[in-house]
């Protein structure tokens, strides 16, 4: 039933003016047209809150005074392509003017605030998407299901399937606190990464699912044969039957070097994902059967020939020795001088306990991270960078993860796929004779500052850190220090993953000296230097690590 509420008598309206109306629960902006008609919206503009009973009304159209948003009277639209204003109807009543004051369901309210941010986040509309995602959570939404949203919106229409807004997504839980606020400023990291290469695309069209007598088998051949459209087909018939792709999906992102062990790092963070809030399933697992079908197979690079044909002359299964040269190995593996390290590895994987392989490639991956030089960074004529070196260690993890979930034996393919990427990388290393020193007792406080000031002792500052830092490492990183998403995002992922490893100090310690260095954002030098190269000279970009 309408809630008729009456406003003030007509003749206090003139024709062409305009007046608030203020309730216990409402302020609205009233306005009387040349025609006599009488519209209503919410006195506080959606951009920005200025209040909208002092903008100008031209024919039906209502002009914010501030940053000249334009509404429809009649409906509330933006007709700049932003957040609509609140309408409400009017009636004139015996000379009384009257508003209809009836609440909204909160189920309206909150559907219309998800199909605002995902308006919001396709015109990379950032203040919009805020304000819906502060709703949602106003209105009882579980910040999770937010989160898990930003996934789906960046399945949805990412162009070549999952990206770095998925475990992004994934590893944000943990930052969630309950304050409003604060989770907001959390969920804003997913989102803005999500819109910044989505913007004005159009949103996927998944095949209809169809049915396999194999699915694992069939799935894997799809991929294989990059054949889109059967794959992402294939994987929604098992969820239409009830089958859980995940661990044909983990098989898929081994089979192969993918991308730097992006695909196999998106899979594993999927199903973290996927435990918490499965409402789109669907989307999620179409666009990461896309992102493992269209990943670069970095092995079938002449780089990586001696490891591809090492994969395929093996049959892989786990080994339950255990190994009690951990530390020494993952030495030998940042010896680029040793050779014989690279054939031992391999032979390992069919005796020794796997998460034990995993270990050493942790720490000869942090320990490529902690040593990384800066200058490399800075060298627009090379191609490597601090996000890129970030990559052996978050792989490393991975493939710990893939092992926790799945027994299937070719995902011990990754244990070689880590060993060469960690090997190819030694160019990327400080001098030895400049590398990290120990240092004095040092508090979680001291490192914050060490990161604000970008130290170059922060290493050993985190290495005598005695508090636990976990709470202001992700203080820091939500302070927003770096500019792009991208690089926001390689903070998450590595400082969660350093937390996680914790059987020695070196990923933290590594974790710490990427937060805390300035480096350069944009790469628009680079890409001059190499499109230069490419079109003039012929010449392919320079990568250090290749």
């Amino acid at each position: 039933m309408p809630n008729w509420t009456p406003a003030f008598p007509l003749e206090d309206l003139p024709r062409g003016g305009a007046k608030l109306l203020k309730t216990d629960t409402h302020k609205l902006a009233l306005f009387r047209l040349e025609d006599g008609e009488v519209f209503a919206v919410d006195n506080a503009c959606p951009h920005e809150g200025y209040p909208l009973v002092q903008g100008e009304v031209k024919g039906r159209v209502l002009t914010c005074a501030w940053h000249n948003f334009k509404f429809s009277l009649e409906d509330g639209t933006c007709l700049k392509g932003d957040e609509a204003v609140r309408h409400y109807a009017t009636r004139t009543n015996n000379g009384t003017i009257e508003v209809d004051l009836t609440a909204e369901e909160p189920a309206v309210a909150i559907e219309k605030a998800w199909q605002s941010l995902e308006e919001a986040v396709v015109e990379n509309q950032t203040g919009r998407m805020a304000r819906d995602v502060v709703r949602l959570l106003h209105a009882g939404v579980p910040a999770v299901q937010v989160l898990a949203y930003g996934a789906a919106l960046d399945a949805r229409y990412s162009e070549y399937g999952t990206s770095h807004a998925l475990p992004v997504a994934t590893d944000l839980i943990e930052y969630l606190n309950g304050d409003i606020e604060h989770d907001t400023l959390v969920i804003m990291q997913l989102m803005e990464l999500v819109s910044e290469p989505n913007q004005r695309r159009p949103r996927q069209e998944w095949p209809e699912p169809i049915a396999a007598t194999d699915f694992e088998n069939e799935l894997s051949q799809a991929i294989e044969d990059e054949h889109a459209d059967r794959a992402i087909a294939l994987v929604r018939g098992a969820l239409a039957q009830g089958t859980d792709p995940g661990p044909a999906l983990l098989r898929c992102a081994s089979e192969h070097f993918l991308g730097f062990g992006h695909a196999l790092i998106y899979s594993t963070k999927t199903l973290e994902l996927l435990e918490h809030d499965d409402t789109h399933k669907d989307d999620i697992f179409s666009a990461l059967t896309l992102r493992i079908l269209s990943s670069t197979r970095e092995d079938t690079l002449p780089p990586m020939a001696k490891w591809r044909r090492w994969v395929d002359e093996r049959e892989f299964k786990a080994g339950t020795t255990p190994l009690d040269h951990v530390d020494e190995l993952a030495q030998r593996l940042l010896d680029r001088k040793d050779k014989q390290v690279e054939q031992d590895f391999a032979q390992l994987i069919s005796t020794s306990d796997p998460q034990q392989l995993v270990d050493v490639l942790v720490e000869a991956a942090a320990q490529r991270l902690l040593n990384f030089n800066p200058a490399v960074h800075e060298d627009w004529k090379t191609q490597d960078g601090w996000l890129f070196v970030t990559h052996p260690l978050t792989y490393a993890h991975a493939i710990r993860e893939s092992m926790q979930r799945s027994s299937n034996p070719a995902i011990l393919k990754n244990l070689i796929w880590c060993m060469a990427f960690i090997r190819r990388s030694h160019r990327l290393d400080l001098p030895e004779a400049v590398r990290p020193q120990p240092h004095d007792p040092t508090t979680p406080g001291d490192l914050i500052a060490a990161l604000a000031g970008h130290d170059p002792q922060i290493v050993d500052i985190a290495h005598a850190c005695t508090g636990d830092i976990t709470g202001p490492l992700r203080s820091w990183i939500l302070a927003g220090q770096a500019t792009r998403p991208i690089y926001i995002a390689h903070q998450i992922k590595t400082a969660r993953v350093a937390l996680q490893e914790d059987r020695a100090d070196t990923p933290l310690l590594a974790a710490a000296r990427f937060l805390s260095m300035p480096a350069t954002e944009r790469g628009i030098r680079a890409q001059v230097h190499d499109a230069t190269q490419l079109v003039i000279h012929g010449n392919l970009p320079r990568r250090l690590s290749s």
